[in-house]
């Protein structure tokens, strides 16, 4: 705006008096324990479809036990990391 008052003809000079409102706050985060609930229910979800896989959550790390088939581990895995543990620690048997 400052620019196109400058370049008006006629205009000897120009006062900048923009307010601007300052910017909004972030959005509140989702408290931990939401936030572990749902990751634990999508790892329950996950698993669900591997009888023999056993999954728990604990302050953002997902422990796999069990056993998988081969074929099936990279989904899994996938699947899980989609989810931003801090860490998977997988303790399956692969065959």
């Amino acid at each position: 705006a400052e620019e196109v008052a400058k370049a008006e003809k006629g205009v000897n000079s120009v006062v900048k008096n923009l307010m601007l409102p300052p910017p909004p706050p972030p959005p509140a985060a989702a408290p931990v324990a939401e936030t572990m609930d749902a990751m634990a229910s999508a790892v329950k979800d996950a698993v669900k479809d591997h009888p023999t896989v056993s999954a728990s959550v604990a302050d953002g790390v997902i422990t796999l036990t069990g056993s998988i088939k081969k074929d099936k581990l990279t989904k899994l895995m996938m699947t899980l990391s989609s989810l931003k543990p801090k860490k998977i620690d997988n303790k399956l048997t692969v065959n």
